[in-house]
């Protein structure tokens, strides 16, 4: 699970863990840390003001990428910004999902999860931080940590081969 979907996959692992083999958490957390919890509140609060995604977008993408990624990949994020700027998303879902992701706290459950768990972040996410990756490994009985060194929360994209060869591997060790 990918950032919001990463949460909903922890509970799932509590509810119903048996048909699992092992989880793959991707710039993801338990709980917010205070910064975490303040951008996406920020985020939040500037599209209740404005009401239009267009506006919203310029102050959103770059906080998704790292810096060295956001200013040597201009017409990436040009294009990026285009699709995160389309009227067609519902905000009111937006603002549901966001107040769900500040609410949101596993954080004393996870040693409850016993699936072996890969627990993945860039090293300059402000959304889910090396301090939440952190919390996660404390609580996690079974997990492994690798962090995108380059890369912010869209490290899937910004280092796709190796996001892609460190899933591989991962899924390969702990099929059954």
């Amino acid at each position: 699970g990918w950032s919001m979907g990463g949460a909903v996959a922890q509970h799932m692992a509590l509810k119903a863990p048996e048909p699992l083999q092992s989880l793959a958490l991707a710039a993801s957390f338990a709980r917010l840390d205070p910064i975490g919890a303040q951008v996406i509140a920020n985020l939040q609060q500037l599209l209740a003001w404005r009401k239009n995604w267009a506006e919203w977008a310029p102050h959103a993408v770059y906080l998704f990428v790292a810096p060295k990624f956001y200013n040597e990949n201009e017409e990436l994020m040009a294009k990026i910004t285009a699709l995160v700027s389309g009227e067609d998303r519902d905000m009111v879902s937006y603002d549901h999902l966001a107040t769900a992701c500040i609410e949101h706290e596993a954080l004393d459950q996870l040693s409850d999860i016993q699936t072996p768990t890969l627990v993945m972040g860039g090293q300059y996410d402000p959304i889910c931080s090396m301090t939440t990756q952190r919390w996660m490994m404390e609580k996690l009985p079974n997990a492994e940590q690798e962090v995108f060194e380059n890369s912010s929360h869209f490290f899937l994209m910004e280092e796709a081969t190796k996001a892609m060869a460190t899933m591989e591997s991962w899924f390969e060790k702990n099929a059954v």
